[in-house]
């Protein structure tokens, strides 16, 4: 082990991300060690603050939820929060394998003109 410090600082762009954006990670990393650093691994936890009628704060991890779906109109994976959030209101949402596959036929069909007979 060295003795000399490894400084890794991560910072956010801002304070609340809603479900599903894009989370911007700020990393300042200097490595005074005397060893190769091949990786580092940063988490970012989402978590829930709910307030109860009470004085009580229950703060709680947002589970992760597989997209399953497809939003056309951003071309982009989304789950059920994302889909029944203010985002995505009145865009078509579609399960993802059906949007896949959708997709791979209209690929094949732009290369056709690229191969040969």
């Amino acid at each position: 082990m060295s003795d000399k410090p490894l400084h890794v600082k991560a910072s956010l762009d801002k304070e609340m991300y809603y479900h599903g954006e894009t989370v911007k990670v700020n990393l300042s990393i200097t490595n005074n060690t005397s060893k190769h650093i091949k990786s580092i691994v940063v988490s970012v936890d989402q978590i829930s603050t709910v307030v109860l009628y009470s004085n009580d704060i229950w703060v709680k991890s947002v589970a992760i939820e597989e997209p399953g779906l497809f939003c056309l109109d951003h071309q982009q994976p989304v789950c059920v929060f994302c889909r029944d959030s203010e985002k995505h209101t009145n865009h078509r949402i579609r399960p993802i394998d059906e949007a896949a596959q959708d997709l791979r036929e209209e690929l094949q069909k732009s290369l056709q003109p690229f191969r040969r007979n």
